[in-house]
């Protein structure tokens, strides 16, 4: 039971933040027990003030902390809203960016057994970037979906921007593994595939879902991987020799079909922005 109550001018210092710390803090302790000096400050105190500092703590408390992406994309220029629609990119968050990086470590380490662990690698890799852009935007694997579709920004050009951040990463993590390879130029041939797997993923991704072109687009790389280890089998020397669609004239296919992917991309980033625009 409380045998006291604040002066009345002393709580219209603390009603008018006059009073220090000390003070203040002491008779917020108060007030907390009493409902006889409660009611006097719900009467005298400020209320656009309270109302203002109210606002502030909620707003300090609501907003979420801004990721390490989003930090390094505001330190590089990026408007913060841009940054934080996408630092919030399901396939670039750190769960993923971690199963990502276990999964090439696996294939790594298999790839040093002989070279059809090399071979795997090579047909995994292009693989890792095409799941990164169907989870990068759209409905049921975005959980920032709504907040984004609200956003003062086309779903397209959001969906180009997750897509160009995933495909630099992904192909940052594949390189620092195929570095560790055992397979000199060969290493890297996983990325004209890769680039012309992702390019034709983000064209259909215009038309249909993107999840749905990037499980299309992916169905499509293991038809042909079949296609070419069935063609391999005739012939002689090293497995990765006789796979064509790592050797010279498969990379020059994989090099035109990522030109016409991109053609066809800009002609529909193109359709559609005058599409928003009428």
């Amino acid at each position: 039971m409380n045998t006291w109550h604040v002066d009345e001018r002393l709580m219209h210092r603390y009603d008018e933040g006059e009073l220090d710390p000390a003070n203040a803090a002491s008779i917020e302790a108060h007030l907390v027990g009493c409902a006889a000096c409660r009611a006097i400050t719900a009467t005298t105190a400020d209320a656009e003030r309270l109302d203002a500092t109210w606002l502030h703590i909620v707003d300090t408390i609501d907003q979420p902390r801004p990721k390490a992406l989003e930090r390094v994309l505001r330190a590089l220029g990026t408007r913060d809203h841009v940054a934080r629609l996408i630092g919030a990119t399901p396939s670039l968050q750190l769960s993923w960016l971690l199963s990502v990086a276990f999964v090439l470590g696996f294939a790594a380490a298999g790839a040093h057994i002989g070279p059809r662990g090399v071979l795997a690698f090579l047909s995994l890799a292009p693989l890792i970037p095409l799941a990164g852009i169907g989870v990068a935007y759209g409905p049921g694997v975005d959980p920032a979906y709504e907040v984004s579709v609200a956003a003062p920004m086309p779903g397209f050009r959001l969906l180009l921007l997750r897509a160009g951040v995933v495909l630099a990463t992904s192909t940052v993590l594949l390189g620092a593994t195929a570095w560790w390879l055992p397979a000199g130029w060969k290493s890297a041939a996983w990325l004209l595939p890769s680039l012309g797997l992702s390019l034709v993923s983000l064209a259909l991704g215009t038309f249909v879902d993107p999840l749905r072109a990037a499980v299309g687009v992916s169905v499509g790389w293991v038809a042909v991987l079949a296609v070419a280890a069935r063609a391999s089998v005739r012939g002689s020397g090293p497995i990765l020799d006789r796979m064509v669609v790592f050797n010279t004239e498969g990379q020059i296919a994989f090099a035109i079909v990522a030109g016409i992917a991109a053609i066809a991309l800009v002609l529909r980033a193109r359709a559609v922005g005058s599409a928003v625009e009428g």
